[in-house]
């Protein structure tokens, strides 16, 4: 339709005085113009369509990154402060029904954190009462009395005590994509003899808990 209306308006013009070839060359020109603009297009629809792919590859690697857990893996040695003439550690631990808490204290003193304000992501431990350990196994060894708590539809919350002047904690824990503790492990040990004293098995929203004779709740 549109090559029938230009030969109308060019039928309708006088002779030129360049010859019959005028018209050659000027259908020539507008073919080349023509083409030149086709592929201009094309161009900008192929730059487009990779600006969008690239666009949604990258957005789909952050969204994966963000929805990644986070594990972490600490072991340390920390020494007990004196209270009333006892030497001992308070395992304060919170479940709920996707994530959870652990905090460890001794006497006044707050030594231990999963989700210690500053600390994202890491297990905290406050470098006055404890340093870094070798690695202990993160099992229950031979503790065999079991206690298992759940939290379903709300939260539970326990302490449990050991009488020891100094102890060995390995925490192995997962977070998720905002930050929070889920899942963790817990493997305590006395420093002097490497005797596992307990061990806590935090799986939301239930929390298995192996203890010996110098760990128990108050």
């Amino acid at each position: 339709m549109r090559d029938e209306r230009i030969h109308a308006a060019l039928e309708r013009l006088p002779d030129p005085a360049e010859g019959e070839r005028f018209f050659e060359e000027l259908w020539a020109r507008a073919d080349v113009a023509d083409r030149a603009a086709r592929r201009n297009a094309r161009v900008l629809l192929v730059a487009a369509v990779a600006a969008v792919v690239v666009g949604a590859a990258a957005a789909g690697v952050l969204a994966f990154r963000k929805t990644q857990p986070t594990l972490a893996d600490r072991t340390v040695r920390c020494t007990a402060a004196t209270q009333e003439g006892i030497d001992s550690f308070e395992i304060q631990l919170v479940v709920q029904p996707r994530v959870s808490e652990l905090e460890i204290y001794s006497g006044d003193a707050w030594i231990l954190s999963l989700n210690r304000l500053g600390t994202a992501r890491g297990v905290w431990a406050d470098s006055t009462a404890c340093g870094s350990a070798t690695r202990v196994p993160l099992a229950a060894g031979r503790l065999r009395h079991a206690t298992r708590f759940g939290a379903e539809g709300g939260e539970f919350e326990d302490k449990l005590f050991c009488s020891t002047t100094r102890a060995l904690f390995h925490v192995h824990v997962t977070y998720d994509a905002a930050g929070n503790p889920t899942s963790w492990k817990l493997a305590v040990r006395r420093a002097r003899d490497a005797k596992t004293i307990a061990f806590v098995d935090m799986r939301p929203p239930h929390v298995t808990e192996y203890t010996s004779a110098v760990c128990g709740h108050s």
